[in-house]
């Protein structure tokens, strides 16, 4: 399979008329749909029409240059979720704000109240008047404001307070380790004195995961655009897209299981757990109409 290029689609389709074994992990790992159905994924090279529905396309801010004085104040955007790091967030936020303003940021704050909030904020933000849209918080945060973002000029800013942070990670941008993040300001720096990237995303389209005690079934979003099937849902991944075993790890995780555990480690203990009891799939792939 190629690697993923800036113009990359992915859909994911459910194919009901050929019952291929689906096993389903061990009900410990939460519960999942119980029925036989192949997994597709069709892969298109289309190009970037621009359009909110299929543009790909996101500009990031990385990458710290010479530094240089800030001489006017800068309108910035904050979306921050307070149950990242299990809480631990709204502290570091405490500490990251009075840092934005000593370097010059005007701040709009914005708290999440619910799984999907930053996405519909960010798309608010999408045409407005903000040099930065930040995401404060984990890979989830960020996913939702990249979402809200995708297909504008509006550059995302990441200030990473979550557990794992692989995104924030991937791009060069300090990360906390454990309780503490001690290259603060390094993140701040970023911010300041950064240059934007223009930064790929996939389409992904499937139908959406069922109910669960401790997670809804996931609702349409008008940014991520329409499904080509009805009944599907489309997401853009920005990162990287699995078969579940991601899904079943965050899953576990929003449970509470191994909540003493924080950051990375808690990651390593879920992902471990979920592939140990994890049953193997079958799939097809097919490339511009070729399997």
């Amino acid at each position: 399979m190629p690697a993923l290029s800036d113009n990359l689609a992915v859909s994911h389709k459910h194919a009901s008329d050929r019952r291929i074994g689906h096993h389903t992990p061990s009900s410990e790992l939460g519960q999942l749909e119980r029925t036989s159905h192949e997994i597709g994924f069709t892969v298109h090279l289309i190009p970037d029409s621009g359009t909110a529905s299929y543009s790909s396309f996101l500009v990031l801010r990385v990458f710290k240059l010479q530094a240089h004085p800030v001489d006017i104040v800068s309108r910035i955007a904050c979306i921050l979720n307070p149950n990242a790091r299990d809480g631990l967030s709204v502290k570091q936020w405490d500490q990251f704000e009075p840092a934005l303003r000593q370097a010059g940021f005007d701040i709009d704050l914005h708290r999440t109240e619910a799984p999907g909030h930053a996405m519909d904020i960010a798309e608010g933000l999408r045409h407005g008047d903000h040099e930065l849209v930040v995401a404060v918080g984990g890979d989830g945060t960020v996913h939702e404001v990249a979402s809200g973002l995708r297909g504008s000029d509006k550059v995302l800013g990441i200030l990473p307070m979550g557990s794992g942070n692989d995104y924030a990670r991937a791009h060069g941008i300090p990360t906390p380790k454990g309780n503490k993040f001690r290259d603060m300001q390094g993140a701040v720096d970023i911010l300041v004195n950064g240059t934007d990237r223009r930064v790929g995303s996939v389409r992904v389209e499937g139908p959406p995961a069922p109910d669960h005690p401790v997670k809804a079934a996931p609702v349409p979003r008008s940014c991520n655009g329409e499904p080509e099937t009805p009944g599907n849902l489309v997401r853009w991944s920005f990162l990287e897209c699995d078969a579940g075993v991601t899904s079943i790890v965050n899953r576990m995780k929003d449970e509470g299981q191994f909540k003493r555990i924080r950051g990375q480690t808690k990651y390593t203990f879920l992902a471990i757990k979920a592939i140990i009891f994890w049953k193997k799939q079958r799939g097809r792939i097919a490339i511009d109409g070729g399997e």
